[in-house]
């Protein structure tokens, strides 16, 4: 005891922090005052998500009172070997952040991204750039607030700017200036000249591109309805948000809407309460996020954290993991918009300490496939079944939770809509219980998968991979305007075009014009109209109804058009095959996809933007080459035309030519 009161004195009077706590553990062993690392963990877990639960912060005098309030016990640092509350806050995460407000002292979360969004306000205030070395005496100048950059885990400004998911960017001159991303495409434009970056045209609004060509149309002796099955724009609006970039479907939609209409039927489909679970499957995808991380841990550490927390919610559990390979995928888009594959690969292994951010770390689908490798291990350990993917789990994640239900009670855990509509596919209704829920929430909501299916019966268990995937996943858009709720009500009301469609999709072997024919009678009738409606004259029909009522019409208003839903339409039946295993002799390039930099991108149309004829109208006037921004041509991401003028008679420089 005499070394262990020594240790913490020498520990305080050197002001080392770490060894301090240390010592203070060590004495309340030899007091008997001993605890266990999961009652640690457990506290840990739960004040994270006491303070998320703050968006504005939380006084740190009141979080005593809203701990004990919410999980009907203390809070307790003391037993742990922590001095105070304000101590042991600041050992959970580098992601929050203590800091005094008109004499309170508040706890807030999300430091780092609060922090980021500061710097790019200030940064866009100043379009030509600041200065590297005066980058944290401007935010004090502006904010009264240090930036606080090592505080915050990053080695110096650089390595935090380039953590910002490209919206600052530093240039390599003298001065070292820090500029958002925009105003160096701006600065790049006026100084390099024809080697303007291509991308430009996705920040356009194509609502300019529609608005000109509608203006035009008259003078080309085209009919509007012709017009109309071009789309107007750059890119299909109604799909995509910018080039080649999917429109981002809300899925949790369709999993609250199969549960409103089901529990309609049987109050026993959706419960609040936890059911007796023999054995649990767990979504790996989602426990590698469910644990915070602490700066300076080893990865093993981090490992065996993921071991101890599902041993000790789920016992011997089956976790299935996605493969992460660097080939192509049809997840690549997604992976894209949510900026993965841009944070810098890390070489480690289970003695590397981690630094940076923990969601930084695993955007890299390499870094994440390493931490999986080590986390298997740790699994493993505590007699884990654990299943590792060549690809996308879902239907791995699945088909284990089927086949464990077939001899014992089974819950899935996880967040992702596509395993409930996939178990609702799978399911076979003579099991032993199978259930789904997430373990995020406070209040549990449990899918009793095998009465939902008894409810909805097998034919619309079915139908909903074509709902879902229609309407938007992870490999296909959702359609501006038609939401999942709104479609699935019309397949539960009966609509025999949609029903119908629904069937031919799930059926292998179709040839693409069959597929494309039953997209476009669907697209039709999610917009409102008959199954024979050519989707031009149903665009044409749609835009006098809304121009009658709005003096601004914009292309996203509109249908997509037949060349866009063609393309839509084949993604979405490549994917159904995928969830029923029907794949194996399908390309993806011949649904929908092409290959650019081995990655796959989705064909958007074959159809130019507007008729040729319209667009020998919409030209520019340039004097100068066209190798300033100003050029409409290159504005709207069209070639410069014969009718352009000047620019004809000498170098063009439009890098759309």
């Amino acid at each position: 005891m005499n070394i262990h009161l020594k240790n913490i004195f020498q520990d305080e009077q050197s002001s080392n922090k770490k060894r301090h706590q240390e010592a203070q553990k060590e004495m309340a062993s030899a007091f008997s005052y001993g605890y266990d690392d999961d009652s640690l963990e457990d506290q840990k877990e739960n004040l994270l998500d006491l303070i998320d639960s703050y968006p504005h912060g939380i006084a740190l005098k009141c979080i005593h009172a809203a701990y004990g309030s919410k999980y009907e016990e203390d809070l307790q640092v003391r037993k742990y070997g922590y001095d105070s509350v304000r101590q042991f806050i600041e050992s959970l995460s580098d992601d929050l952040g203590i800091c005094e407000v008109g004499g309170e002292v508040f706890v807030k979360a999300g430091l780092i991204e609060q922090k980021k969004r500061k710097l790019f306000a200030m940064v866009q205030r100043h379009p030509n750039g600041i200065p590297l070395h005066l980058l944290s005496s401007k935010f004090w100048e502006m904010y009264k607030e240090e930036l606080g950059i090592k505080k915050l885990g990053f080695s110096s400004a650089r390595d935090f700017i380039e953590n910002m998911n490209n919206e600052l960017c530093i240039i390599d001159q003298e001065s070292q200036l820090v500029m958002t991303k925009l105003c160096e495409i701006e600065r790049r434009q006026k100084v390099l000249g024809k080697n303007i970056i291509r991308d430009r045209c996705q920040i356009i609004n194509p609502a300019l591109l529609f608005q000109r060509c509608l203006v035009l149309w008259k003078t080309g002796n085209l009919s509007l309805e012709d017009v109309m099955s071009y789309e107007l724009s750059t890119f299909p609006p109604a799909l995509f948000e910018a080039k080649e970039i999917f429109r981002k479907a809300d899925k949790s939609q369709l999993a609250h809407a199969v549960a409103e209409f089901s529990s309609k039927q049987s109050n026993k489909t959706v419960m609040d309460s936890i059911p007796l679970t023999e054995h649990y499957v767990l979504d790996g995808g989602s426990l590698v996020h469910r644990l915070p991380w602490k700066m300076g841990d080893s990865y093993g550490a981090i490992a065996r954290s993921y071991g101890n927390f599902t041993k000790r919610h789920y016992g011997k559990a089956t976790v299935v993991f996605d493969g992460y390979s660097e080939g192509p995928s049809i997840k690549d888009n997604t992976h894209q918009r949510r900026g993965q594959n841009t944070y810098p690969i890390v070489c480690f292994d289970a003695k590397t300490e981690f630094v940076g951010r923990k969601d930084d770390f695993l955007s890299r689908s390499c870094n994440k496939q390493g931490l999986i490798d080590l986390v298997t291990e740790e699994l493993q350990k505590k007699g884990c079944t654990v299943i590792n993917a060549s690809g996308d789990a879902d239907v791995d994640i699945v088909k284990a939770a089927i086949k464990s239900s077939q001899h014992q009670s089974t819950t899935l855990i996880g967040e992702d809509t596509d395993l409930l509509i996939l178990l609702l596919y799978y399911c076979e209704t003579n099991n032993r219980g199978l259930y789904f829920r997430s373990d995020k929430s406070t209040v549990p909501t449990v899918y009793d998968v095998s009465e939902m299916k008894q409810v909805l019966g097998s034919a619309m268990c079915s139908q909903l991979l074509f709902i879902h995937a229609f309407t938007g996943c992870d490999t296909t858009s959702c359609i501006f305007r038609v939401g999942k709720k709104s479609a699935f009500q019309k397949l539960a009301n009966g609509e025999s075009t949609i029903q119908t469609c629904a069937n031919a999709f799930l059926l292998p072997k179709q040839a693409n014009n069959v597929i494309e024919d039953h997209g476009s009678k669907a697209m039709a009738v999610m917009f409102g109209g008959k199954s024979t409606d050519s989707l031009a004259s149903l665009r044409y029909n749609l835009l006098m109804k809304i121009v009658s009522a709005k003096s601004f019409v914009t292309p996203d208003d509109l249908p997509p058009t037949e060349s866009s839903t063609k393309y839509h339409c084949l993604r979405v039946y490549y994917q159904i095959m995928v969830w029923i295993g029907k794949e194996s002799d399908m390309n993806a390039v011949d649904w929908g996809w092409k290959l650019k930099h081995n990655r796959f991108v989705p064909v958007m149309t074959k159809k130019t933007a507007a008729p040729e004829s319209l667009l020998q109208m919409v030209y520019c006037n340039c004097t100068t080459a066209c190798r300033t921004p100003q050029c409409s041509c290159r504005q709207y991401g069209l070639p410069c035309m014969p009718a352009c003028g000047p620019c004809q008679f000498e170098n063009c420089e439009n890098p759309h030519n």
